[in-house]
């Protein structure tokens, strides 16, 4: 995956995932894909929108016919939902700059209410169901407090 932290260097590379023609049109890929850049029409083979892929890898990883290549041009693998591994914070560490929370494409992160560090509140994983472990939180945690893990 492509580092979320250097998001200005896909721009000046244009890189992407894309479909290939193993695509049946199913749909699941765009019903996962967070920003919505990936269209077509049911029972023909889709494409991605280069210009607004974060390269999350959520397409891949809900795709029955593995027709997805990341940007280095590998096969994306499906992936079974249930063991797609979350965000584990150490609250220790964390010192509530947020960066996380602005990272996750699909916002299944927010400040808690309940932990806190001092005066300052701690990102917490509001809805679970939501994330699509793309690791952007981790990735853009500028002291490492979280890391991916299944649960």
């Amino acid at each position: 995956m492509f580092c979320h932290k250097h998001r200005h260097l896909k721009e000046r590379f244009k890189v992407a995932y894309t479909i290939t023609e193993v695509c049946v049109g199913c749909s699941a890929c765009a019903e996962k894909c967070p920003t919505k850049s990936i269209t077509g029409m049911e029972g023909s083979v889709h494409s991605i929108a280069p210009e607004s892929c974060i390269e999350c890898g959520a397409c891949g990883k809900v795709c029955p016919n593995q027709a997805i290549l990341d940007s280095m041009g590998s096969v994306a693998l499906w992936v079974e939902p249930t063991p797609w591994p979350k965000p584990i914070f150490d609250r220790t560490a964390c010192i509530s700059r947020n960066m996380c929370i602005q990272a996750c494409p699909v916002t299944c992160l927010s400040l808690s209410e309940t932990r806190t560090k001092g005066l300052h509140k701690l990102p917490d994983m509001e809805n679970p169901a939501l994330c699509i472990a793309c690791g952007f939180c981790a990735e853009d945690c500028p002291v490492d407090a979280i890391e991916m893990k299944c649960e």
